[in-house]
C-alpha cells in the first residue's frame, strides 16, 4: 500500500514538473522574441545556448527531486513546513548560482531564469505539500 502511495507521489512529482518545464519553456521562447540572449554555462560543458530540452529535463528531475524530499518528510511532524522550507533553500540556493554565472551571460538572461526558476517552483512544491501527511 505504501510503494502505491509513494509511486504516486514521484508521478505527481514528475508530472508537476514536466508541466513547470513546459510552461519554462513557453516563457523562454517570449523572451527569447524579445530578444533575451539564449547564452549560458552549463558546468562541464562551457557556454551554449539552451534548449527546450533542458528545461524540460530540469523542470522532471527537479519534481522527482522534490518528490524525494516530500517522501522523507511525509508523517513527520511539521513535515509540511520542512518540506516547503527545504524547498525555499533549495530554490535560493539555484537562483543564487546564477550570479556564478560569466560575463558572457546577459543580465536579463540571468533574470529571466531565475523567474523560471520560480515558476517551476510554484507548479511543483504546492501540489507536493498538499499530499502531505502530519502526525
Amino acid at each position: 500500500m505504501a510503494s502505491v502511495a509513494n509511486s504516486r507521489l514521484f508521478l505527481e512529482g514528475g508530472v508537476t514538473g514536466f508541466v513547470g518545464g513546459a510552461v519554462s519553456v513557453v516563457a523562454w521562447l517570449a523572451a527569447e522574441s524579445f530578444g533575451v540572449p539564449t547564452l549560458v554555462e552549463v558546468p562541464n560543458m562551457g557556454v551554449q545556448s539552451l534548449t527546450w530540452v533542458h528545461f524540460v529535463a530540469v523542470g522532471v528531475l527537479s519534481g522527482l527531486g522534490a518528490a524525494l524530499v516530500a517522501l522523507l518528510t511525509d508523517g513527520r511532524r511539521g513535515s509540511r513546513r520542512l518540506f516547503t522550507g527545504i524547498a525555499i533553500v533549495v530554490l535560493l540556493g539555484s537562483i543564487a548560482s546564477l550570479a556564478l554565472q560569466p560575463e558572457e551571460v546577459a543580465l536579463s538572461t540571468r533574470v529571466v531564469l531565475a523567474v523560471l526558476h520560480v515558476v517551476v517552483y510554484v507548479a511543483v512544491v504546492p501540489r507536493l505539500a498538499g499530499r502531505l501527511r502530519a502526525r
